[in-house]
Order: C-alpha cells, then structure tokens, then sequence
C-alpha cells in the first residue's frame, strides 16, 4: 500500500509540472503583472500550491510596488500575503507566495497591484483542486449489545465508507480497547461506497469503556481528510466478586501455648446470583522465606456476607516460634467454577505471636551453703530455678534429703515463676546431718502444675551430696556456773584486788577427743592452761566435762575469758565482775592521770604554735605584692601611679582613655571594665593583657643640676661699650623707639601664646597616634559646657537671695507659671546671665547663612558682605603721640614691659567643634567652620 501511495503522489507531482497556468499581463501607472504561475497545476485535496508573480517597471525611473494576493475573494480575511517591492527602472521583480490547505473544488486567486499609495489594479486566476479518497467508520454494532461481563467475547460489526471522489485500496481498521488492538481487513472501496467488516474482542473490566476505531490505521491511502477515528461507548457489566469483609481473627483454644487455634472472619460477595462454593487456605512466610500452608477449606456462600471459622491444630499448621502474620485467601489455586471481577482484595492478615513453650530447668548441683557440715548440724541447700520461655509457669519441688538412715520427703507449696526469670529456693525445713561420718544426699524435682508446661522433663533436677564430719563438740552449761574464793568457799559480790578465785562451769560434749582452754584476763594475762578430755562411755556420742580455772582480781573489773585453741570446736567464754581497789593505789592513779593531762596539753599548744607558723609563712606576701596592694598600677607598663593621673608618667599611656574601655566577661558575660583584674560579679581572674598592648616602662634618669657658681658682684656704675643714645642708633635702622619696645612686648605675650598652643597640638596628635582602632571609633563629645553644666547644683532661691535689686514681694502666690511666660523667663535671665530667646528677637540658625532664591529667607546684607580693602590706611596716631614724637628723643636704658602673675594673659584654651571637629577657643560661642552655637 505504501508503494502505492508513492506511485500515486509522483504522477501527480510529474504531471503538475508538465503545465503551469499563468494569467495575461495587467498595467497600471507603468507597473505591469506580465505573469501568474501555479505550482503544481494540477493540485490535490489538502496540498498547497506555490503563487508566483512577476512585476514589471516600464518606467525610466526606480518605483516602489505594492501589490496584495487574495484567495477566491478580495478581502482582508481572505488575503494571502501584501507586501511593497522596490523594482528598478525597465526591469522585472518577481515576488511569490503559498497557499496551504486546499479543499477540492474551483478555487480563485485574485491580485492587486499598483504604485505605493497610489491606484491599484486587480486581476484574477482560476484553477481546479482534485479530490482524493475519504475512508471513515460511519457505524459500529455490537453483539451481544448489552450483558457481557468481563472476559466474555464480543462481537462487532464496522461500516467503513469511502466519501471522496477517487476509489481507495485495501487497507486496515483498528478497533482500541483497554490497550487491546484489534485490526481487522478492509477491502477496496469505490468512490461515495461503503463496506462492511466482522470482528470480536475480549470484554474488559466491568464498566463503560470509548471503543476508538481507526480507518486506514497504517496511512497507507491518502485521503482529503486524515481524520479517521470513530469513537464509541460501550457498558461491560461486573462480575461477582468475593472478599473478605473486616478482618481476620485468632485465638487459642484455653490460651494453650500448643494450640489448637481458632481463625474466623466474614467473607463477602458482590454481583453474585445463586449459591457458590468458595476454596480458602491459610498459609504464612516465615522470617527464611519458607512459606507454611494449612489444607484448603470451604466456605459455601449464598447471601451477601457469610461468616466463617476455622480450627489448626499445632500438626496442621505448625508455625515456628516467633511473630507471624498469617493470611486467608481466596480461590488460592483458581479452579472454582466462577471468574472474579477484581482479586486484589482476595487477601486477609492477621498478626500471631508463637511463644516458646516454657522449659523449667534446674542447676544439675544443688548448692550447700556451708562449706564443712558436722554430726549433728543444719545443712542449708540452695536449688536455682530457671524458666526460660516467654510465659508464666507454675509448680512443686519434691525433695528428698537421706542422712544415715533418716529420710525425709517432702513437697513445697506452690511456686510461681514470671516469663524469662529465675529464683533460688531452698527447703523450708531444717534438714539436720545425723551423728556420726557418713555421706548425706539431696534431691530436688521439678513437678510442673496440671495447666502449666515444661518442655523439657530430663534438665528439672538438681542432686547434691555432703561428706558429714564428726569432730569434738563442746557447748558451754550456763547453768552450772560457780565462783569460789580461795578457801573454797563460794563467793557473792564484788571482788577483791589482788585476792585470787576459781572459776567452775561444765561443758557438754559431743563425740569424743581433747581440747585446750586458756584462761585470761582482758589485759592478756594468762592464768592457766585447761586440758579436757571428752569421752563415749554409753555410746550416743555426748558427754559432760568440768572445767576449773584459778585467776587473780585486778580492780575496777576482772573480766575473765576462756579461750579453745580450737575455735570451731567450741566458742569462747566471757565473764566479768566488779573488782575493790586499793586506796594507795587509787591515789597513785590519779596522780599518773594528772602527769598525763599536763602532757597531752602542752603537746597541744606546740602543735597549735606550729599551725600557726606555717599559716604566716603560707599567707605571708612579697614585697611586690604588698606594693601592689598599696599602689595603682599602669595596665600598659605596670608603672606605679598615684590613681588620679590621666597618662602614664612612665610609658605615656592614655589612662584616661582606658578607664571607660569595658569588657564582657568570659564567665558571666558582665560589662565590666578593662582595668579590673577580677569580675566584681563572678570574681572570675581578667586578663588585664588581653585588651592593651604592652609598652615598654621608660626609665627618666634624674638629671644634676648644678648650682650656680657665685659670680662677682657687679659694678653699677661700669660703663658698657655701646651707644649712648639708643634711640637714635634706632632710627638708624629705620625704627622708632617707642613703637620698638611696644611692638616687642605684644609679639612676645603672642608668640608665647603660641608656642603653647603648638604644644598642645603637638601632645594631643600624639595622644591620637597612641589611640587603638576602638578608640578611634568614639565619638567625640564637645568639651564646651551647656547652661545645664554651668548652673548644676545652684540653688535659684539663692542666687536670687544674693540679689539686692529683688523685690521684696517676689514670693510664690501659688501661681502655676510655664516655660512660655516671656516676662517671667526674660528676668530670669536678667538673674543668672544667660542668654536667651524671647518673644520678637531674630534667630540666626546654622551658619547664619540661607538661600536668597527661597520665599521667606531675609538675610541681611552685612551677614553676607565678605568684601574687603587692601589698601585700608593704617590708624593715624593721636595729635599728642604726633607732637611728642617730634620732640628730640632723650637718652633712656632700654626696659620691657613687666607684668605682676596676676596681670599676666592667661593661656587661651583650644578645644575641638563636638560637629565638624575643627579647632575653636573655648571662650567662642559658634564655629566659624559648621556654623555650630554653644551654650
């Protein structure tokens, strides 16, 4: 069909070339259209043809050509393209242009042409457009038409028609549905026919689907209009669908650890008519991949929800210990006689946890607590009881203890052990060894309840054995006790110093053999040493022995001890009595205690004296420390200073300056200053280094002066060499010598005042250099005092009390006055001698200068009148001076001017403008650079 389709395009395009229509040429105003060709002449439905025009210029001079191409009418909506062309004098411009998208049929081509903006002259060109084949689906049926549900097969029936002039070929239509592609055959179609082609598709899912049908899906015929989709709907009705309704259940029956279990829940059914049998089967996935099923049940369904249960046992369904999630499906193989409409809701899960079934174990040895039993001892055994499941168990200990022919079984009361926990149990009676050396045996069982578990039955025993030893045994007769003199007699009552006594006590035995009794006081005196020897005449293994010991009283108490040599045979015995001292024994005591006193005493003042020594030397300061307490100190150079300098008068360092630095502190963040060495908040230590930079301390080596040697008294009356009338030799020079010596003591006082002030600047410019970048960034502050300053801490009734021109009857009548009262502030002023504002007066803001140009600003014209006269002739001298001055001079010494300390001008004091920073006396009262006033 493709070849076909070229085969088809390249006549076409071959005989369009053989013929190219054109039109007779048109004139106007010199401007002749002498040609109009069609590219192709022969054009097809839905091609464009190419217009080309040629314009001819008969005139002998350059014109500008407008010309417009117009299709099948002259109007501005229909216009192809409009243009002005430059053509050259005798000679012939050609200008073209497309028009797309013809449609079949007579077609017109109109042209206007003429000179720019002057008259034009229109013609016109037919041609002809060829149609082309059209294939289209007109109509679709379906069968069955209505009821399929999904899967099912369905039938179809296409028109396909052909609407254009030319026959088409065979081609192909495509039917797309839920990205299934159905093509079917058509055959040749003539000329304004149609045909009709068979096919079929599987129903989707249920629900209403656009069917598309495409003709001539491939493109392989060309046709006027390639537009050929149909689209149609069609309804797929649901299939019945099963589901599982909430979810899935699980208990165990009794809560038994070994099941059986219980799984239920509600499945339900949609879209279903009729009574329907549906499979289900339990499985799980366990944490390797091994999936467990149980067999298959089922469930048979007739309503809308049915419910269901089910019941495993631990062989049918025997899942491992650990958490699980189990689920229900349904139809798990696919072979019940339905088909569902949706199967992503065939699942149901449920979360079980299988504990481990709980084994109680027993340590295999049961633990004697004492390490060496004896005949006739309590033995303590200890049994550790372990439960190692994830549950709760519950039983008995039988046990059985065998000592030479005793035996005694017994079984404790019920014991309860918690998941995952141990116990120590030991038996709740005594269990005594029998006399005599033998082995003793021990044995624990673990008897679990009837509901309780116990995996494993071989591990929930525990045996022990003890080797029983039959060493001598004594134990002391309270009872038998007695206390005899030394006469034999049995004594009462406190003891005598120094007299001796006998102490009498039996002693039971059991088995037999000897031991050694010592006999002692509590200051480790020994009295005596006892032997006893224990004996088994009638053969049960006990018997009664008499101890005797002789001591001698030593006052205030005699305490008495009786010591085995073997501890573990027997315990020792203590006993004590009070004792009557001697007198002189007393007294010599005392005096013993008192010598002893006086001791301990001194040995304690020496001992404080030493304390006290080392606190002096500990505490005691250098003489750098004292002075460090006593003196101030530069931070820069560690200069000693009085503590009111305000520069260092070893380095130079501006102290003024770093008294207002401050920092915060590293521990507390405080504002605290430079200079202090603790925080007065925290007390944290500052490193006073850290904020000035080290200077080097200046060493000033005192200079001697000598005094002056004592010169010769001088002779008055010498005459020293000279001229003898000054005045004269003065004139000489061009000077007169009055105006010499005035001229001499004013430029003196003035150079005076300026080398100080020289000085000055020259100590501030320094100042200035020693200045930190932090410094430099402080604002300066005008050293000019305000009126505030001047008059703080003055009393305004008793500047006024001072005043005698007061009236008497200026007193307060409790009148309220206010700042605006100009009578009342002019005379205040008139007191304190200020200087202010009132009501009238003319201000001079700023420079006193302001904008003439602008309304309002008067400025007066000597405020502005900077002229000035060089030629200015001096001040003439007075009539007097003049005359005196004529007089001939007389011979005088030359003197200067003396001027008392009181007399003499003070220096003037320069300061700095708080706004522009430039140099002013401190007397001046506005700036001559910014134009500032001060107070």
């Amino acid at each position: 069909m493709q070849g076909k389709k070229s085969v088809l395009l390249l006549a076409i395009f071959l005989s369009s070339l053989c013929y190219s229509p054109s039109v007779s040429a048109e004139q106007i105003d010199g401007i002749e259209a002498n040609s109009v060709n069609i590219l192709p002449s022969q054009p097809i439905e839905g091609g464009s043809i190419t217009i080309q025009l040629g314009l001819q210029n008969t005139n002998s001079e350059e014109k500008r050509v407008e010309y417009a191409i117009y299709r099948d009418q002259i109007s501005p909506s229909f216009r192809l393209v409009k243009n002005v062309v430059e053509v050259p004098a005798n000679s012939l411009v050609e200008v073209n242009t497309t028009w797309s998208g013809l449609t079949a049929g007579e077609k017109t081509i109109w042209v206007e042409f003429g000179i720019e903006n002057g008259l034009l002259a229109d013609f016109s060109q037919s041609f002809t457009v060829q149609s082309l084949p059209d294939l289209e689906v007109t109509s679709v049926t379906f069968e069955p038409e209505s009821g399929v549900k999904s899967g099912e097969q369905v039938n179809f029936s296409a028109t396909i028609s052909n609407g254009g002039e030319f026959d088409a070929d065979s081609s192909q239509v495509r039917l797309l549905v839920d990205q299934q592609s159905i093509f079917v055959t058509v055959p040749q179609i003539t000329s304004q026919n149609s045909v009709v082609v068979e096919g079929s598709f599987v129903a989707p899912s249920s629900g209403q689907w656009d069917l598309l049908f495409t003709a001539d899906v491939e493109d392989d015929i060309v046709e006027s209009d390639e537009n050929n989709d149909f689209e149609i709907q069609y309804t797929i009705d649901p299939r019945v669908d099963f589901y599982h309704v909430g979810g899935l259940s699980v208990i165990a029956v009794n809560e038994s650890l070994t099941g059986p279990w219980v799984y239920s829940g509600l499945l339900g059914m949609a879209n279903g008519v009729g009574d329907y049998n549906v499979t289900l089967q339990l499985s799980a996935t366990t944490a390797g991949g091994t999936v467990i099923t149980s067999p298959p049940f089922v469930v048979g369904i007739s309503a809308a929800v049915k419910s269901w249960e089910h019941t495993v046992t631990i062989s049918d369904f025997n899942l491992p210990v650990g958490v699980h999630e189990p689920e229900v499906m349904i139809n798990p193989f696919g072979t019940d006689e339905y088909i569902q409409e949706n199967s992503s809701n065939d699942k149901v899960t449920t979360s079980i946890e299988i504990l481990e079934i709980p084994d109680v174990v027993l340590d295999p040895s049961a633990i004697l607590m004492s390490p060496i039993v004896n005949s006739g001892d309590l033995v303590d055994w200890n049994v550790v009881i372990r439960n190692t499941g994830q549950t709760a168990v519950s039983g008995v200990i039988k046990y059985v203890w065998t000592s030479q022919e005793v035996e005694i079984n017994q079984e404790s009361s019920p014991i309860y052990l918690s998941a995952a926990s141990e116990i120590s149990w030991s038996p709740p009676i005594d269990l005594r060894t029998e006399p005599g050396k033998h082995v003793a045996y021990f044995e624990a069982t673990w008897i679990p309840a009837s509901d309780s578990y116990d995996a494993i039955f071989s591990n929930s025993k525990a045996t022990g054995s003890v080797d029983v030893e039959a060493p001598l045994r004594l134990t002391w007769v309270e009872s038998s006790i007695s206390l005899k003199d030394a006469n034999q007699e049995t004594h009462v009552g406190p003891l005598s110093e120094g007299e001796q006594y006998s102490l009498i006590i039996q002693l039971n035995t059991f088995a037999t053999g000897s031991i050694n009794y010592t006999c002692a006081n509590n200051k480790a005196q020994v009295f005596e040493i006892i032997s006893l020897m224990a004996s088994d005449e009638d053969g049960d293994g006990q018997d009664q022995v008499t101890l005797v010991c002789t001591f001698t009283a030593d006052a205030p108490t005699t305490m008495i001890q009786l010591v085995p040599e073997d501890p573990l045979a027997s315990s020792v015995y203590t006993r004590s009595w009070s004792t009557t001292a001697d007198l002189t024994d007393v007294v010599q005591s005392q005096n013993d205690n008192s010598i002893g006193t006086v001791f301990i005493i001194i040995m304690i003042i020496l001992l404080l004296v030493g304390v006290l020594i080392a606190a002096i030397i500990l505490t005691r300061e250098s003489s750098e420390e004292v002075e460090r307490d006593i003196f101030d100190y530069c931070p820069a150079c560690d200069g000693e200073l009085e503590g009111d300098e305000d520069k260092c008068p070893h380095c130079d360092f501006n102290l003024k300056k770093a008294r207002s630095k401050f920092h915060d502190c590293e521990e507390c963040g405080e504002f605290v200053p430079d200079l202090l060495e603790n925080c007065p908040y925290c007390g944290a230590q500052q490193d006073v280094s850290k904020y000035f930079k080290r200077r080097e301390r200046i060493v000033r080596e005192k200079e001697t002066v000598a005094l002056p040697e004592e010169s010769e008294e001088e002779d008055e009356d010498e005459v020293v060499q000279g001229t003898e009338d000054f005045d004269e030799a003065v004139k000489e020079f061009g000077f007169d010598a009055a105006q010499l010596e005035s001229d001499w003591d004013e430029n003196l006082a003035e150079a005076e005042t300026q080398v100080e002030d020289a000085y000055d600047r020259q100590q501030e410019l320094i100042e200035q250099e020693e200045l930190d970048d932090e410094e430099l960034s402080e604002i300066v502050e005008p050293t000019l005092k305000k009126a505030s300053d001047s008059f703080s801490g003055v009393d305004l009734d008793e500047v006024l009390g001072q005043r005698d021109d007061i009236k008497p009857h200026l007193v307060d009548d409790d009148e309220e006055l206010s700042a605006s009262d100009a009578k009342i502030r002019e005379r205040l002023y008139e007191i304190t001698g200020e200087e202010g504002v009132l009501p009238g007066d003319e201000v001079v803001v700023g420079m006193g200068m302001s904008d003439r140009t602008i309304a309002g600003n008067e400025v007066p014209d000597d405020a502005m009148d900077f002229s000035f006269t060089d030629d200015a002739s001096p001040a003439k001298e007075s009539p007097q001076k003049e005359e005196k001055s004529r007089r001939s001079p007389r011979r005088r010494a030359p003197k200067r001017k003396e001027t008392s300390a009181e007399e003499a001008p003070e220096p003037v004091k320069m300061v700095e403008c708080g706004v522009c920073g430039s140099e002013l006396k401190e007397t001046d009262t506005e700036c001559a650079s910014c134009g500032s006033r001060f107070e």
